[in-house]
């Protein structure tokens, strides 16, 4: 999971490569699983990952989990 996180602009992108790595908490008490389907890095040469792009508001939280964390 690569995450991008602009305080100025309010907004944070991301690009997942295979796996769910993080959780975006809302302060509104909404939940965001950043995940996107896809092959895991260095699967193959061609393989292109999107971006997401997301709002996010003072008191919003970010989680982020490493790959031995909940395996």
């Amino acid at each position: 999971l690569f995450v991008r996180v602009d305080l100025r602009a309010h907004s944070l992108s991301y690009a997942a490569a295979g796996h769910g790595g993080g959780l975006l908490h809302h302060r509104n008490g909404d939940l965001t699983w950043l995940k996107e389907p896809g092959l895991p890095l260095g699967f193959g040469p061609d393989t292109a990952y999107r971006s997401v792009h997301l709002p996010v508001r003072p008191g919003d939280r970010l989680f982020l989990f490493s790959d031995g964390l909940y395996e």
